[in-house]
């Protein structure tokens, strides 16, 4: 299926009389912003040193799973999810992709979300955890 024609307005619950305009993000920019987190996650690990790698290594998989169940917003990069999901809104300013990173944090997280949701069935995201 084609992914870019895929929109939905989205009412924010917590700004009355304002929304979103979302659209399902294709495989690639699902992969991009999956691959985008890992990258980050190492590179903190890393600066940490060795004893924290050798502690991910040894982590129970059923936890990490757990844990992004718990939260699946955690696998994705937020910036990736939010430029390439968010294609409108209603605020005065004038929509642009790069605005997205202005969003308060409540609103990026919710969106972003919604926009997962939008993208990756549950099922397959559980086959991912």
């Amino acid at each position: 299926m084609l992914t870019g024609k895929i929109t939905k307005r989205i009412e924010i619950p917590h700004e009355p009389n304002e929304w979103l305009t979302i659209r399902m993000l294709s495989g690639k920019k699902i992969e991009e912003a999956r691959e985008a987190c890992e990258r980050q996650v190492y590179t903190k690990l890393r600066a940490l040193g060795p004893e924290a790698l050798a502690a991910v290594r040894n982590a129970n998989r059923e936890e990490a799973s757990n844990a992004l169940a718990a939260d699946p917003l955690a696998a994705y990069d937020l910036d990736i999810v939010l430029r390439s999901g968010v294609i409108g809104w209603s605020y005065d300013e004038p929509f642009a992709p790069a605005k997205t990173e202005e969003l308060d944090e409540v609103t990026r997280r919710w969106a972003a979300r919604e926009i997962i949701a939008l993208s990756v069935p549950a099922e397959a995201e559980q086959k991912n955890a």
